[in-house]
């Protein structure tokens, strides 16, 4: 397994989206200002973009797709949401998101501020804030 780590200037808006590649990680990323509120009521997370950064995946083989989001900081009331949107979907007609979190670790009593996907959670959304349950 071959993991990257790269620190880069982050992008808030999904034309800007900062290219995925392999196994890469990221570091020292900031998330500033929410630029064009991209989400439009499409998402089934009930949220829209605060302090955002866009990422973008090429996937060119089949397999299975995960990721750990850790933010920097330990701080419980500090957290990171997502929205999966795809495949293939043009920055100007996102449609729905496929896979979502809005998770507010504090809110419930999770000892940790990561979130996620995996291959073994069958949920598609998870939130908002404490409607959220954690497997």
């Amino acid at each position: 397994m071959l993991l990257i780590a790269t620190k880069s200037l982050a992008q808030n808006d999904c034309v800007d989206a900062i290219i995925v590649c392999g196994n890469s990680g990221f570091t020292g990323l900031t998330a500033t200002g929410v630029g064009t509120q991209e989400l439009d009521g499409l998402v089934t997370c009930g949220s829209q973009e605060n302090n955002s950064i866009w990422l973008r995946l090429n996937i060119n083989t089949s397999g299975t797709l995960g990721f750990t989001l850790k933010p920097e900081s330990t701080n419980i009331s500090e957290d990171f949401d997502f929205f999966i949107f795809g495949p293939d979907k043009p920055c100007n007609n996102l449609g729905h998101s496929i896979r979502c979190s809005t998770t507010n670790p504090q809110s419930i009593s999770q000892n940790n501020n990561w979130t996620g996907m995996n291959a073994t959670e069958t949920d598609v959304s998870e939130g908002p804030a404490a409607k959220a349950t954690v497997s």
